[in-house]
């Protein structure tokens, strides 16, 4: 795959790039390695997923005042233990997924969400190894994959952050622009669509290798098929050739391959 998993190493497109020679850069960092080593156990292991839930501590606090949610933390912690739990076990079948979320997503928040079917997920590039997610439910089939693409997605944005303090992906001109974005229906900040579409894809490729699972339904067959379709075609139908004007050439080079590969 492109991007191999975080903190493994870096996508060797970018390795050899004019950028990250300039930078001098490998992953993991010796700075954010750190960082991880103060969210791990004694052991320098990843704490166990249901006791990273931050249930009405002050990340959670102060990040849902806010964003104006209420949320009754109290009561998301039963139903939250539970279903991180069973979105681990989906993780651990698609390895480069389950490395990200397990390395980088220390502090997983439960939020309310606006209705059953309604997805509500968030993250900051000020809390890093902070994920906040609502909670589906059930513990299996469709349910389970909308959190695991919750968590994923708000886990992506954070890897795609911390690759961008190492080498850079938009130029300084494209720091001014904007392009319309599939996801907002408005025209948005390079950074945005750059990252929506990482993310994306990267929920793309894990629903590809999802498909491939023993556990697989009819119904969660036809869900994977579906998010692989709509994910494609939101990322073919950004204005690459208006984004890329404002990339660096490593990200010309990685954004180009991503979307080869989400068709």
């Amino acid at each position: 795959m492109l991007l191999p998993p975080w903190p493994t190493s870096l996508p060797q497109l970018l390795e050899r790039s004019e950028d990250g020679r300039r930078s001098g850069s490998t992953f993991p960092l010796s700075s954010t390695a750190a960082e991880l080593e103060r969210n791990s156990r004694p052991d320098g292991e990843p704490a166990p997923w249901d006791q990273r839930l931050e249930i009405g501590g002050p990340n959670a606090f102060n990040f849902l005042q806010a964003l104006g949610l209420s949320s009754d933390q109290r009561a998301l912690q039963d139903t939250g233990s539970k279903a991180v739990l069973a979105a681990r076990r989906e993780f651990l079948e698609v390895p480069f997924c389950f490395d990200s979320v397990n390395w980088l997503a220390k502090s997983m928040t439960p939020i309310e969400s606006d209705g059953p079917d309604y997805d509500c997920s968030h993250s900051d590039p000020d809390l890093p190894f902070s994920i906040f997610f609502s909670i589906p439910n059930g513990t299996e089939g469709i349910p389970i994959l909308r959190l695991c693409e919750s968590m994923l997605h708000e886990t992506m944005h954070l890897q795609l952050t911390l690759l961008e303090k190492e080498i850079p992906l938009i130029s300084e001109v494209g720091e001014l622009l904007k392009a319309p974005s599939p996801w907002r229906a408005s025209h948005r900040p390079l950074r945005g669509i750059i990252h929506a579409t990482y993310v994306f894809f990267v929920v793309q490729q894990w629903c590809t290798a999802k498909l491939k699972s023993s556990t697989v339904t009819l119904s969660t067959e036809a869900f994977l098929k579906r998010r692989i379709e709509e994910i494609g075609c939101e990322i073919s139908t950004v204005d690459w050739k208006h984004v890329n004007t404002g990339l660096t050439a490593s990200g010309c080079d990685l954004f180009s391959e991503i979307v080869r590969l989400s068709r």
